[in-house]
């Protein structure tokens, strides 16, 4: 196992709150070494509500994807209102919580985050898959007694619509989710994995018109998602699938019946957080080449008692980025940044932790990516943050 060091003049200090904007997506992907542990911070979004000078009172919709080994993402939230200087606002209520499988890596602090924010959770997902660990049965525990919490344990093809972001499930298949209790599914092949993506491409009602997509939605604009969780190759397997690549044909006989009207495959994103921390079993070679994304993240550890990133998946990911198979070349393990593979265990060229990852992302803009310098016990250091340039600064 090697994680290569990204090189410091790629990196530049910058004021990362400011540089925020409202119509953005705020993704952070928190170093908790082998673990997971994701805030979302969406577009905001009115609350109907003004402030004491009669202006509309805002919110940024927040989702939580796992929450790793310890209580990092809850001590992450709670401190958000004054880590980021009013942009903001303390977070007092949570849209959705997502464990996408019972692995201790995923819900380790789990039980905490539902005990702080009891009350201020409008719906947990959960795989639905019984596992007999005593974290597991904690949440479980807890969440029965949170009876305003809509519980939902969803499977490919559900879509959630947050403010302007839309959530798709893309695993566990139906046909993987049905067999949980049969034919002995492996629990990380239970992992919920997501395509987030803003602006949603959902319709709207013009009064006195019809139905259409709300204005100036365009599918191959959107800033695009998909966050892994630790589904291996035979989950993949079922999404790809579920959701075929049905690029557009000129045929004569496809445009007599409709057929393959899109001309985007719907796996496509801009950011790929690869599954299960680069485990070999976690993604493909085709998987990767479909998906085509700019960025991809890995949560793992520099001192990984598994070893991960395997070397065999970040080959994948190489060569997905840089098809060099046919010329015989070797791909360059230093080069990965240029490939936009980047590491919560990565340090820099001057031997620096880089800690945490945050994307920051809308319709139609650059996407950004900083670190935070931050250690697996430490929250990120905001007043420390840098942020990824395509060209190297003095």
């Amino acid at each position: 196992m090697t994680i290569p060091r990204a090189p410091k003049t790629r990196f530049v200090g910058d004021d990362f709150w400011d540089s925020v904007e409202d119509r953005d997506l705020v993704y952070f992907c928190l170093n908790v070494g082998d673990a997971d542990a994701q805030v979302l911070l969406l577009p905001n979004v009115e609350t109907g509500r003004e402030d004491a000078a009669g202006n509309p009172v805002k919110r940024r919709p927040v989702i939580v994807v796992d929450a790793g080994t310890s209580s990092k993402a809850t001590k992450f939230l709670e401190a958000l209102g004054t880590a980021s200087n009013g942009k903001v606002p303390p977070i007092e209520w949570i849209d959705v919580v997502v464990a996408t499988h019972p692995h201790g890596d995923h819900i380790g602090g789990m039980p905490r985050l539902l005990e702080d924010f009891e009350g201020r959770i409008a719906e947990f997902w959960d795989p639905g898959y019984f596992h007999p660990s005593g974290t597991y049965f904690k949440v479980m525990e807890r969440l029965a007694r949170m009876t305003e919490t809509v519980y939902v344990q969803p499977a490919a093809g559900m879509r959630r619509f947050v403010g302007d972001v839309e959530v798709t499930v893309l695993t566990p298949s139906v046909a993987l989710r049905n067999r949980y209790d049969t034919y002995g599914i492996d629990v990380n092949n239970a992992s919920i994995s997501l395509r987030v993506a803003t602006p949603a491409g959902r319709a709207k009602f013009v009064p006195g018109e019809s139905w259409q997509l709300l204005e100036g939605v365009d599918e191959r604009a959107q800033f695009s998602m998909i966050l892994g969780a630790d589904a291996q190759t035979e989950s993949w397997a079922h999404a790809m699938a579920d959701f075929p690549d049905l690029m557009k044909s000129q045929s004569e006989a496809a445009k007599a019946i409709g057929a393959a009207t899109n001309d985007r495959d719907f796996l496509d994103a801009d950011v790929l957080k690869v599954s299960h921390h680069g485990s070999k079993k976690g993604v493909n070679y085709e998987l990767v080449d479909r998906i085509a994304p700019k960025f991809l993240l890995l949560s793992c550890s520099d001192r990984s008692g598994h070893g991960f990133p395997h070397g065999l998946n970040q080959h994948i990911l190489r060569e997905a980025k840089e098809k060099l198979a046919k010329s015989g070349a070797v791909h360059r393990p230093d080069d990965d940044h240029l490939r936009g593979v980047f590491y919560t265990a990565q340090k820099d060229t001057a031997d620096v932790l880089l800690g945490s990852i945050a994307i920051v992302g809308s319709s139609n803009s650059d996407i950004e990516m900083w670190r935070f310098g931050d250690s697996t016990r430490n929250l990120p250091a905001f007043d420390r943050a840098r942020r990824w340039v395509a060209k190297e600064v003095d």
